[in-house]
């Protein structure tokens, strides 16, 4: 596996989606269904009753974690908290255009709603 830095994950993203034309939602659905697998794999999701929490920035990482929240609940998970570490107007990108799950609308989330919590103190 290679690591790259978030420009470098930026720089990625941009040549798929303007050389090879790749949407960025597409992208996006594909991250967060990549992360919820490997979730799997990894043996983290044992029990669809306990809860999962999802922390929420306001990039397309963001974006990538309301896939997630999808997939879980598809999955029978329904104890899914989201917390969404932004304002939901200063979504960025393709978190912007559609954010939350599904039809990428929050409310329909099967009851999971992204929540706003500010940091703590340094954080």
């Amino acid at each position: 596996m290679r690591l790259v830095t978030a420009r470098q994950m930026r720089e990625l993203d941009a040549r798929t989606i303007n050389e090879i034309g790749v949407e960025g939602l597409v992208l996006m659905e594909l991250a967060g269904r990549g992360a919820f697998d490997f979730l799997v794999r990894q043996g983290w999701l044992t029990d669809r009753e306990a809860p999962v929490l999802l922390l929420a920035g306001k990039g397309n990482n963001g974006g990538d974690a309301f896939v997630v929240a999808r997939w879980l609940l598809l999955a029978g998970y329904r104890r899914v908290t989201m917390m969404l570490l932004a304002e939901k107007s200063a979504l960025r990108g393709d978190a912007r255009r559609r954010p939350g799950t599904g039809d990428y609308q929050p409310e329909r989330l099967g009851g999971v709603q992204p929540q706003r919590r500010p940091l703590p103190a340094g954080g």
